[in-house]
């Protein structure tokens, strides 16, 4: 059986992300980076994009969080970067971050080519993408008012948006395009082997972790 390449990594990467968005066992909740975060049954914007790397070979750190995001992809995941501006073509397997304030601003998301996603922020129709955003993203999410926990899977809230962890069209809001993005993209070849231990803290309430290597 040959060495996977790193298209197919990075592929098995969108897929991962895609199963945990269409999965309404998973949710949005803000863990201040991976290494706090639950994929079970909830992940924040950064563990998501960790964990599906992580799961598909690349390097990725148990700290990683959207402040530590532009240094591991580019030292230790080996992903080429650039900066967003107007003139930037995105493509498939695309991670875009933005960091302000060490991590305590910032959002990633993948990019995907030719998906099924939500035609728009407030729809509930699922069409074919031929760009999309695949994201955690607590802008569609919420919490349980009473004990300002999560409520898990993909939730509906005043707004009429109904999922926290989904894929929509790819777009830059006025709003997004104030921050300065970085875009990483791997170049193929077979990521570099991980010297690391992603963990994820299966239940917040119990000292039990799933280690992934």
């Amino acid at each position: 059986m040959p060495n996977p390449t790193g298209n197919e990594n990075m592929a098995g990467a969108l897929l991962t992300g895609q199963g945990i968005c269409w999965n309404e066992n998973h949710g949005y909740y803000l863990r201040n980076g991976s290494g706090k975060g639950e994929l079970n049954p909830d992940v924040d914007c950064s563990y998501f994009v960790g964990y599906c790397l992580a799961q598909n070979g690349f390097n990725v750190s148990p700290s990683w969080y959207t402040g530590s995001m532009i240094t591991e992809l580019s030292n230790y995941a080996g992903f080429q970067h650039f900066m967003y501006d107007s003139s930037f073509i995105p493509m498939n397997g695309d991670i875009f971050v933005y960091d302000e304030g060490g991590g305590a601003s910032g959002h990633t998301f993948f990019v995907a080519e030719n998906i099924n996603g939500y035609e728009s922020q407030n729809s509930t129709n699922i069409v074919r993408l031929a760009l999309a955003r695949v994201e955690a993203s607590s802008s569609r999410g919420h919490v349980d008012p009473d004990t300002d926990e999560p409520i898990p899977g993909d939730q509906a809230n005043n707004s009429g948006v109904h999922d926290e962890v989904w894929v929509h069209p790819f777009s830059m809001s006025s709003t997004e395009l104030t921050h300065t993005w970085h875009v990483f993209r791997w170049q193929g070849g077979t990521p570099p082997p991980s010297n690391r231990s992603f963990i994820v803290k299966k239940n917040r309430k119990k000292d039990f972790y799933l280690i992934f290597t």
